[in-house]
């Protein structure tokens, strides 16, 4: 039988897949259906029934067309105040409750959903459209001819066989059958997948690593997956040929979709598509994260609508519950519905484009993005930061520092003329009985040229670092971890160079007495790091000598389980750890041919295995050979620290953040960090919980309340202190059931201190952060930032996400609310424009609920004057304009003021501090504003109807005048005309431009609408000496008090700070 008759014979046809109408709606509806089932794949098969798989396309849209209105609707009347203004315009339709023309009641409902159907549109529009392009991606389908043609990404479909060029997106998740790169393997980034930048090695299987295309054209093949799941960093999977045997499918034969292909061309066949790849699972979508201002509008719009029924009842009770007493109870409220602020959320929205659009621009911090513009006011209420070490606080930029043989010999970076020598003894030794010359170097002995020379060659062999020269002929390390660049780069340069890296050799230059020699070793195994085994290993066999090596490298958890007993590990970890450096361990075992053969044949046994016993295999397996190991060397790496990190810490911490170190490292390099950041200062005293059982936790944590809550005074401490943990500590006190009973306790004392977490996985660094919300008020918000794929559980967890663009990647990010290019950057974006936006905001939400207050006051009173009337005092026109156009432009242009100086809201971080206490907007401000209100609108109405009541044409020209006046000056006076006009000026020439604007619109609406206002009376001294009489008397009063608080009661803070300082 030929070849090629072998690759055609016919194999089971797996049962086809039908398409269910659930399913056809499902995605009418657009909604996401995955396909969990295990699945076995006829590749090769033009008859088999694909079924209900779901299509290739990328699909970010919230909507579909059927559903965008329903949703997008019901969405709009989620919230109080269009359900309010939703009632009040449908009681316009019964005769006995209507008060006015049904047009002002539905015109302002109306816009304000408009506007934001319209802003949902575009949003998803745009969705649309990104996804189109994406979906309309050009691919290359290999037919059974051989030859391939072009394919739009959103025809693939599970089954087809993709050729995939260098530099090409993975359009969905793919077996690797064949490479055209002379290793055998190509790499791939997956740092849009896993947010991680290094390269990753990837292996066609063996079955068709040597097929043509043409014979993988017609190549019958039944691919088997397990059940379908997220976890990208695991995957077992069986491939049967025709008369061959199974082989297994490992994580090293996967090409997911979304990471780009960066060697070679390869032919993959695709196993999942659209929402079934690993890539879309793993999207999830972010939770819409409500902000800390959005809580307060809607808690302003409670207690205003608290305010409305009490106006309309007591209206009722002043009449005495005459006749149809409920009726005219909800006419009043109707009357007075303007006092629910219905257009803050407008006003709300815009106002943060504005702070989106000043980030962006801000050059001092360029770089920056919001990817969230609904929360730019948490920023400025931040009272957690829990940030990632290492692509964070670090630059994971690693540098060797030092190699320890032993207990008492360790070399540093800086000796290298002391490797280079007992190299050179050392490789011109090989070959020989092991003996050395020590002749002619001194302070080695024989022994330690020998370890320094296996510790070398250790660095040099056991890494999955591959050399890639460009076309300047710069040569270029990848790997899966920068620790390995670092440890190669070290070993060349103390005359040990990596020329070559393949599957199948890996090929070293060496110096020795200024001769160079090359050293060849085949590859037998590679095993490559993963998070659960903490250890990456290779099988290797020396070519000049025929011996055969295990070698293996780790962490010191895993590597003291594997080597033979040793006591210096655990001294010399820590002693490395202490002084900031990551630490691994390498160990080696010669082994023999047979022995080789005999492991490679079971771990291939176990690999086969399908389900979720072959991992259990595998351990099983290799176990066998990783034990008894001999000890070769620790070696100790820096990762430096980013730019400016210490003073942003430490400015961070002064403006009243606690901020948590989460980090995977060592207790001891994480104390280490924390020391040299100073996020842990100098005089703080340093305490631990490392404790490993439930009651020794408990007990500690009650001990250090006992010892830490009696030096509470206020928000200050007198000693300060910092908690320092780890991940196995952690996870004690995050099981549900002692949650409750320590986090409460714990929390009191949380506030005044800093915590670096040692040894904690991503869902731990989760954990915490929703653990810290669960159990605070909800005025406490918090802030996560990192910069790899393993800190976006973290950054979605908390209330305020920042992603750092990093060595990692962008996947950080891009799931972030705010994109930063360093650390250092957040202090700006906090300090400056969070306090900024929060109390631009506050400011906002206030002016826009006085100016519905006074007007339903002046309502109020009008109404009691004239026998409970349900008459409104303006008519239509004068409404609608008072809301909009005539007081709209000076109460937004409120979000151009700025309260302080920005030099000194930069030296004084105690202004920031200010915030967490809620005093820009909590029940007292509301109160005041409630005062100020009742005082001006009763004033203004009175004073209108008692001394100018000659007409009630002109006690509405009147009144509405003084209103109006009396709000424009109410919003200039919260204004800083000085600090504008010295740092702002254009922003103080803007503000005027909206004063004078609402003025204008004013007079122009006077000579437009003749029956709403007495045109002739109004232009008239008269009219002026009365409305300013009137405007005095509702303004003069409350400046007075305003006045009397700030200068004499209570000093500006910043006066207080600057004499302190």
């Amino acid at each position: 039988m030929s070849e090629m008759d072998r690759l055609i014979t016919d194999l089971e046809v797996p049962p086809p897949r039908k398409t269910s109408l659930m399913f056809r709606l499902k995605l009418l509806m657009n909604v996401a259906v995955n396909n969990t089932n295990p699945r076995t794949i006829a590749v090769g098969e033009p008859s088999w029934v694909r079924g209900d798989y779901p299509p290739n396309e990328i699909n970010n849209c919230r909507y579909s067309l059927v559903t965008f209105l329903p949703l997008a609707l019901l969405n709009q009347f989620k919230m109080f105040f269009n359900i309010f203004f939703l009632a009040v315009a449908v009681s316009q339709f019964i005769p006995s409750l209507q008060v006015g023309f049904i047009f002002i009641y539905f015109a302002p409902l109306a816009f304000v959903v408009s506007l934001s159907l319209i802003k949902d549109a575009v949003d998803d529009i745009q969705r649309f459209l990104r996804d189109k392009k994406a979906n309309a991606e050009r691919y290359h389908k290999l037919l059974p001819s051989g030859e391939a043609v072009e394919i739009e990404a959103k025809h693939i479909v599970v089954g087809d066989l993709l050729v995939i060029e260098q530099n090409c997106r993975i359009p969905a998740d793919c077996v690797l059958l064949h490479t055209t790169e002379k290793s055998g393997a190509s790499f791939v980034r997956t740092d849009q997948l896993d947010g991680e930048t290094d390269w990753k090695l990837r292996f066609p299987l063996k079955t068709t690593e040597n097929l043509t295309n043409a014979e993988l054209g017609v190549l019958r093949m039944n691919l088997r997956c397990e059940d379908l799941h997220k976890d990208i960093y695991k995957f077992v999977g069986q491939a049967q040929c025709s008369r061959r045997q199974p082989e297994g499918v490992t994580l090293e034969n996967t090409l997911w979709a979304n990471c780009v292909l960066a060697s070679g061309t390869v032919v993959g066949a695709v196993i999942h598509t659209g929402v079934d790849t690993r890539s879309a699972m793993n999207a999830a979508k972010a939770a819409s994260k409500l902000g800390l201002i959005d809580l307060l509008e809607l808690f302003i719009g409670i207690l205003c609508f608290g305010i409305l029924v009490v106006l309309a009842f007591l209206l009722v009770v002043q009449q005495g519950f005459q006749g149809s007493w409920f009726v005219m109870f909800i006419r009043f409220i109707i009357l007075l519905s303007a006092i629910i602020p219905i257009s803050m959320r407008v006003n709300l929205d815009v106002a943060r484009v504005w702070y989106s659009l000043v980030i962006f621009r801000d050059s001092v911090i360029a770089g920056t993005l919001v990817r969230n513009s609904n929360i730019p006011e948490d920023l400025g209420r931040l009272s957690y930061l829990f940030s990632d070490k290492t692509g964070t606080l670090t630059k994971n930029i690693m540098e060797f520092r030092s190699l320890q043989m032993g207990a008492q010999f360790t070399l540093q970076h800086r000796d290298v003329e002391d490797f280079q020598q007992a190299l050179s003894v050392f490789f011109a030794s090989r070959g020989g009985e092991g003996r050395v010359s020590t002749r002619g170097i001194v302070g080695f002995s024989q022994t330690q040229i020998k370890e320094v020379g296996t510790a070398i060659l250790c660095l040099a062999l056991c890494h999955n670092v591959t050399p890639v020269t460009h076309e300047d002929g710069n040569v270029e390390f990848q790997a899966s971890s920068p620790d390995e660049v670092a440890m190669v780069k070290f070993a060349d340069s103390v005359g040990v160079k990596l020329l070559d890296r393949t599957l199948k050799k890996i090929v070293l230059r060496v110096t020795c007495d200024g001769t160079e020699h090359t050293l060849e070793y085949e590859v037998l195994k590679m095993f490559p790091f993963t998070s659960e085994r903490k250890s990456m290993s290779i099988f290797l066999r020396d070519c000049q000598t025929n011996q055969f090596y295990f070698f293996m490298k780790g962490a010191d958890v895993k590597m003291i389980t594997v080597v033979r007993k040793c006591d210096w590990i655990d001294e010399s970890c820590q002693e490395l750890a202490q002084k900031g450096l990551r630490t691994l361990v390498f160990a080696q075992k010669p082994m023999t041919e047979s022995d080789v053969k005999a492991f490679l044949t079971a771990y291939e046994q176990a690999n086969a295995v399908m389900g979720d016993s072959r991992p259990v295999a595998i351990e099983s397996c290799m176990q066998t050979v990783e034990r008894g190991m001999d000890l070769v060397a620790i070696t100790g790496v820096e990762d430096q620290l980013q730019d400016d990190v210490t003073n942003a810490l430490e400015t961070l911490g002064m403006c009243g953040l606690k901020v948590w170190m989460l980090t995977g490292d060592k207790v001891e390099t994480a104390t280490c960090i924390g020391r040299s950041t100073q996020l842990i200062s100098r005089q703080a005293h340093v305490e631990y919980l490392l404790q490993r059982s439930r009651a020794e936790i408990i007990d500690r944590l009650d001990q250090l309340r006992q010892q830490y809550d009696p030096l509470i005074v206020g928000d200050y401490l007198s000693t300060k202190w910092a908690l320092i943990t780890d991940g196995t500590s952690l996870a004690i006190c995050l099981e549900d059931d002692i949650q409750k009973t320590t986090s409460r306790k714990h929390l009191q004392t949380l506030p005044v201190l800093q915590t670096p977490v040692a040894r904690c996985s991503p869902t731990q660094k989760a954990a915490v952060v929703q653990t810290i919300r669960k159990y605070s008020p909800n005025s406490v918000r918090t802030a996560a930032i990192g910069d790899g794929g393993n800190d976006v559980s973290m950054i979605l967890a908390a209330n305020v996400g920042i992603g750092v663009e990093g060595v990692e990647g962008k996947q950080a990010s891009m799931a972030a609310d705010f994109s930063i290019t360093k650390f250092s950057h957040c202090l700006r974006l906090i300090m400056w424009h969070g306090r900024n936006s929060y109390r631009r905001s506050c400011h906002l939400c206030q002016f826009i609920m006085h100016r519905g207050i006074v007007y339903s006051v002046v309502q109020a009173v009008f109404s009691v004057l004239f026998a409970g009337s349900t008459m409104s005092v303006f008519n239509g026109y004068l409404l609608m304009g008072y809301a909009t156009v005539f007081t709209m432009a000076p109460v937004f242009s409120l979000v151009l003021n700025e309260d302080q100086r920005e030099d000194d809201v930069c030296e004084f971080p105690q202004l920031y501090k200010q915030l967490i206490k809620a005093r820009s907007m909590n029940m007292r401000s509301f109160l005041q504003w409630v005062w100020v209100s009742f005082f001006q609108g009763g004033v203004m109405m009175t004073l209108s109807l008692q001394l100018f009541g000659d007409e009630m044409f002109q006690i509405v020209t009147i009144a509405f005048t003084s209103l109006l006046i009396t709000e424009l000056v109410i919003v200039a006076g919260g204004v800083n005309f000085r600090i504008l006009w010295k740092q702002r000026r254009t922003h103080f020439w803007l503000f005027l431009l909206a004063e004078l604007f609402s003025i204008l619109a004013f007079f122009i609406a006077v000579l437009v609408l003749p029956d709403t206002i007495d045109k002739t009376f109004f232009f008239s001294a008269s009219f002026a000496s009365k409305v300013a009489i009137i405007s005095i008397a509702s303004i003069g009063p409350v400046f007075v008090f305003w006045l009397i608080g700030k200068y004499i009661l209570c000093r500006p803070q910043i006066a207080k700070l600057k004499e302190d300082w």
